[in-house]
């Protein structure tokens, strides 16, 4: 029986009952010798030895039998409850012998001794019967009515006084056994309330990301088949020089620029969630990485009348961190710093924080952080001053992804903010050694070819067509399956893909990566892309583990060229 197995209040108290009394032994049995030694010395060797072999074997028996208890419902409680008595039974029995053998002896002082410990050893073992108050008088009241008529048979006030006391310690004593029960029994119940509502809280936020998840992914695919069909909408009317076209274009991109920051933070959480363990980190510039930011961050400042301030020291060595989760912390504290200033300044710095530490903050002058709210803003789905959920100001997202880069980084975000006097986020990162490597540009990155030929491989009727429609706006060659077995067909017929754009989830159970490696043992060796709508943390942990390059829907046209561009260049020539 462990603890886990516990289920009735009685199993509970047993199982506690029996770990104190094995913990016990050792104790026990060095005062049974001790109450022998004092019968040996006053005469009664054979009954002193006697007595110890068997109640030490009585005990030793009633220990193996307790490692032996299974069980952990009512009714196996309740035939351990009884077997617990029997066994009580016999050593309650066995207890009184040395009290009674004292009649026999002549030392007063020895008499006195044994009372002393048997009685002490009686008032320890009423924590192992905590609410088993029947066990608790099966055990205890043959010792206390043998005490009480050995010092009764003293016949003088002294040895009546202290029998009157035993008795009113045994009565004593089985009250504090039944109160002592019921205050525990209590707080096992608090203790398996809280666990159930403990379960039930892990259960609803695994149910919660499942959802979000599954949410995302039903809504990245219409938005893929949307944001393509878009974009091949634009190209046409570029290509035909119609200025409707453009139009419906322009605004199906505005609106998928309005969608696609909600489903990048959902998507952001589900990765976190799906890598929780620790960041390998490597040394950055901290300051090219602030300079960076403030140049990204600088137009859309401007536009709302905010200054955007750097601030770094004359030398800024690197940092121990990872750069790509450095940017996403900066990128969302500079947007919240944006969102909620609406006259002033932004301010991005960096300062040493003691010696081998670097400080990195974002303040602004804006409207500030009550006091309440401060310990909830790096909660998921929390926003300040949102009552009613306006799309226009985020989902609650940004300063919980924030957070939780941070803690990967081996880091935390730290708040400092009062109402009406703006904010400031700050956190710290250990120093790396070596110097600032200076910045280079990036290389210019190969034009796509014309005449590709590509196989999209998706399940999603729609998504198919839109892909396929965006394509070949370009004067590419597609063809698209809905499955495996489908895809493998065009190649045995001769189709010879130059790229390979494939969902994760298709329709015949299979997955993309399984898809690729199919054609690859086909001959296949065209350069693969994963394109998904999953944002399930096991699905991007097999994604990541795939090695594949990946896409999240909805794709920009700017994100799937740089993509194929480099996966082209990596090809075999």
């Amino acid at each position: 029986m462990t603890a886990g197995d516990v289920q009735s209040a009685l199993a509970r108290r047993l199982f506690m009952a029996r770990a104190q009394t094995l913990r016990s032994q050792w104790p026990i049995a060095i005062s049974h010798a001790v109450v022998a030694w004092v019968l040996w010395r006053d005469g009664l060797a054979m009954a002193a030895v006697a007595w110890f072999l068997t109640i030490t074997a009585v005990n030793l028996a009633r220990s193996l039998h307790l490692l032996r208890l299974n069980g952990a419902t009512e009714a196996d409680a309740q035939r351990a409850t009884r077997v617990a008595r029997n066994w009580l039974v016999v050593i309650g029995l066995l207890r009184p012998i040395p009290v009674l053998l004292t009649l026999l002896g002549h030392s007063v002082e020895g008499f006195y001794l044994i009372t002393m410990i048997m009685l002490g050893l009686t008032v320890g073992g009423v924590s192992n019967l905590a609410g088993l108050t029947r066990l608790h008088d099966v055990w205890s009241a043959p010792l206390f009515l043998a005490f009480c008529g050995a010092w009764l048979a003293r016949v003088d006030i002294e040895g009546a006084a202290i029998a009157l006391l035993l008795g009113m310690m045994f009565f004593l004593l089985r009250t504090f056994v039944r109160d002592y029960g019921a205050v525990l029994a209590r707080e096992m119940t608090w203790a398996e309330q809280l666990r159930v509502e403990r379960d039930r809280a892990e259960e609803a936020i695994v149910a919660r990301g499942r959802f979000f998840a599954a949410a995302s992914h039903d809504l990245r695919q219409p938005i893929a088949a949307m944001r393509w069909y878009g974009e091949a909408v634009e190209e046409h009317a570029r290509l035909l020089d119609h200025a409707g076209l453009r139009q419906i274009g322009e605004g199906i991109a505005r609106a998928m620029a309005r969608a696609d920051p909600l489903l990048s933070q959902y998507l952001e959480i589900s990765r976190l969630e799906a890598h929780e363990t620790a960041l390998p980190l490597s040394a950055v510039d901290l300051g090219a990485l602030l300079r960076q930011t403030a140049e990204a961050w600088g137009p859309q400042a401007r536009e709302l009348g905010l200054g955007l301030a750097l601030e770094l020291p004359e030398v800024v060595a690197l940092a121990l961190g990872d750069e790509a989760a450095l940017r996403r912390i900066l990128d969302n504290l500079v947007a919240n710093a944006i969102k909620f200033t609406p006259a002033g300044r932004v301010s991005l710095a960096v300062e040493a924080a003691g010696p081998g530490r670097w400080r990195l903050s974002v303040s602004d002058t804006g409207i500030g952080i009550a006091v309440e709210d401060q310990g909830r803003v790096f909660d998921d789905f929390f926003q300040i001053g949102n009552a009613a959920r306006a799309s226009d100001k985020g989902v609650g997202l940004g300063l919980s992804i924030a957070r939780r880069h941070a803690e990967r980084l081996g880091s935390s975000l730290r708040l400092i903010s009062a109402l009406g006097q703006g904010s400031r986020f700050e956190f710290e990162l250990a120093a790396a050694d070596g110097e600032p490597l200076p910045a280079t540009a990036p290389a210019d990155e190969p034009s796509l070819p014309a005449g590709l030929k590509v196989l999209v491989v998706d399940d999603d009727a729609d998504v198919q067509r839109a892909l396929k429609a965006r394509l070949q706006a370009r004067d590419w060659t597609v063809q698209t399956a809905s499955a495996l077995d489908e895809a493998l067909r065009l190649w045995r017929d001769g189709f010879m893909p130059d790229i390979v754009l494939a969902d994760y989830r298709l329709g015949d159970e299979h997955t993309g990566a399984e898809l690729i490696a199919a054609l690859r043992g086909e001959g296949c060796e065209a350069p693969a892309l994963i394109i998904t709508g999953d944002t399930a943390p096991d699905r991007l942990a097999e994604l990541a583990r795939s090695g594949l390059e990946v896409l999240h829907k909805p794709v920009s046209d700017a994100l799937l060229v740089q993509a194929l561009q480099r996966l082209l260049a990596k090809a075999p020539a």
